[in-house]
């Protein structure tokens, strides 16, 4: 039975997948494991965990991806035990499966960022859920406490310098204001982390001479205009959820996700007028760090980056040669 469920197997894909899968999952378990146990070049490693199964998606489409996946999961385990095997897995195989379906099929770097980061935040949900139910370990709730320690230390820093901002809100008010935005950072940081994904596979596919879509220069990058509908929607929660808890924190971690994606496009922006100014690229950086330390600077750049979504600034004026390489 075995013998025939082989034969099966290899008539349906082919060899070539067959070795090519074998081989990338392989790949695919040494990244795996370089990440755990190397402790500075491991946190960037995790970034090209999902490129093994890209490629094989790329190369021979689904079929061929999923037993690649299966296979290194089978691996894993032996190495790292059920539970961490299975999450990681389940992590690289996903995001590796989008982003070998998105270069296949041509998708675009939102279609695919987007759906990439869906499945790194349902990834998240469940790994945190069998962490908690296996293993006792809470990922949401150290958050948490490392939020709080964190924010506990930085109050008492402030205290030592006089003239501090004021915030008008008490520390515990403040942490427990940033604690309830906690949904909306995670948000923000599984799409940077998708973004980061693609980037990388369109990288490594480019290296290996196919042509396939990147992510355009920073300069030109522009959200949509039907961005500011999630905003203003954020806002009409907090209206109607004055008196309702539940609401409020809704419409505030809205709020706060779409109001990052701003400030992300407010510094494209401000750095695409320096370029144009002839400033150098270290410091045009250096100008745009100092800008997040002024008075309201981070609210400014934010206001910057929505405002030109709507009066289209950059794109009236004349773009710079040297900035369509970059």
């Amino acid at each position: 039975m075995r013998y025939s469920c082989d034969i099966l197997v290899s008539r349906s894909l082919g060899t070539k997948p067959l070795v090519e899968g074998a081989i990338l999952a392989a790949g695919a378990v040494i990244l795996v494991l370089m990440g755990f146990y190397i402790p500075v070049l491991g946190p960037f490693l995790t970034f090209f965990w999902p490129v093994p199964i890209m490629l094989v998606f790329y190369r021979h489409g689904w079929r061929a991806a999923s037993l690649t996946v299966v296979v290194a999961g089978l691996v894993l385990t032996a190495f790292v035990g059920i539970i961490k095997g299975f999450t990681v897995t389940l992590t690289l195989g996903s995001v590796g499966l989008i982003l070998g379906w998105a270069f296949r099929s041509r998708k675009g770097p939102t279609i695919t960022i987007g759906a990439a980061a869906l499945a790194i935040l349902i990834t998240f949900l469940i790994t945190t859920a069998l962490f908690t139910t296996f293993m006792g370990i809470n990922l949401i709730a150290d958050m948490k406490v490392a939020l709080e320690d964190a924010y506990r230390m930085a109050a008492e820093m402030e205290q030592t310098y006089p003239g501090g901002v004021e915030a008008g809100l008490s520390t515990e008010e403040m942490l427990d204001f940033l604690i309830k935005l906690i949904p909306a950072a995670m948000l923000m940081a599984v799409t940077i982390n998708a973004a980061i994904n693609y980037q990388v596979g369109s990288m490594v596919l480019k290296r290996l001479g196919y042509a396939v879509p990147g992510l355009p220069s920073f300069v030109e990058w522009r959200l949509p205009i039907y961005t500011l509908y999630g905003y203003i929607f954020g806002i009409v929660i907090t209206w109607i959820g004055t008196e309702n808890e539940t609401l409020m924190t809704l419409g505030n971690n809205i709020i706060y996700f779409f109001s990052m994606l701003f400030m992300v496009q407010g510094i494209s922006l401000l750095y695409f007028l320096l370029r144009r100014a002839n400033v150098s690229k270290s410091l045009s950086i250096m100008l745009i760090i100092i800008g997040f330390f002024m008075p309201f600077g981070v609210q400014l750049i934010i206001w910057a980056g929505m405002f030109e979504m709507v009066f289209n600034w950059r794109f009236r004026l004349e773009s710079p040669p040297d900035t369509k390489e970059e």
